[in-house]
């Protein structure tokens, strides 16, 4: 994901994708799951940050 300023302000303005793992954009099927995980860190940017014990 990257910042794509005013282009999906729903979402922060990120621009979601995945990529494969030779850093190409792969093919966009389901972000939904992306999203949803994504979505409940509003408040920091979308960015999700594990908490490791």
């Amino acid at each position: 994901m990257y910042k794509v300023n005013e282009d999906n302000p729903e979402d922060g303005d990120w621009f979601w994708a995945k990529y494969t793992t030779d850093g190409k954009v792969g093919p966009v099927d389901n972000l939904a799951g992306c999203i949803g995980c994504h979505g409940i860190r509003e408040k920091n940017y979308f960015i999700i940050v594990h908490e490791f014990d």
